[in-house]
């Protein structure tokens, strides 16, 4: 299972609002703040393709 938490401190560690990851996933920030509040999940592409998306040059 997803751990919001996990979604959350990885989202912050790469800098970046909810809005933005949704935007890089392909959703919107509200969905991204139901998941790190565990009143959603996301779908098992998205966990899988998470680690590609990077702020690093």
């Amino acid at each position: 299972m997803i751990d919001g938490n996990l979604i959350k401190a990885l989202r912050r560690e790469k800098g970046l609002s909810q809005e933005e990851l949704g935007g890089l996933v392909g959703t919107e920030g509200n969905l991204v703040s139901r998941w790190e509040r565990g009143a959603s999940i996301p779908s098992p592409t998205t966990c899988r393709d998470y680690p590609k998306y990077s702020t690093d040059q």
